[in-house]
């Protein structure tokens, strides 16, 4: 397994890891919330990680500048096939 398929497996796991804060107050966008959280309190620093929690929204991913390249956007297309799976098929 290429480390690029280990960094998007864990992206895609911890992505929504701001919901937990933001549940408690936090009150910001969870995924800011998210990636903060794990860069200052776990000491996460890998950018590719850090990447697809923060921008894994379109409304962040449009502003985010990335490059074409970058791991957020393989994350963004997951989160949202999940999404419809759970609100198209389930509802």
């Amino acid at each position: 397994m290429e480390k690029s398929d280990i960094y998007v497996v864990i992206g895609c796991l911890l992505h929504d890891i701001g919901k937990v804060l933001y549940r408690y107050d936090d009150g910001r966008n969870h995924a800011i919330s998210g990636e903060e959280y794990l860069r200052k309190n776990l000491g996460i620093e890998n950018k590719e990680i850090l990447e697809q929690v923060k921008y894994h929204h379109a409304k962040l991913l449009k502003s985010s500048n990335l490059p074409s390249n970058s791991l957020a956007y393989i994350s963004y297309i997951a989160d949202n096939m999940d999404y419809i799976q759970e609100n198209l098929f389930n509802n």
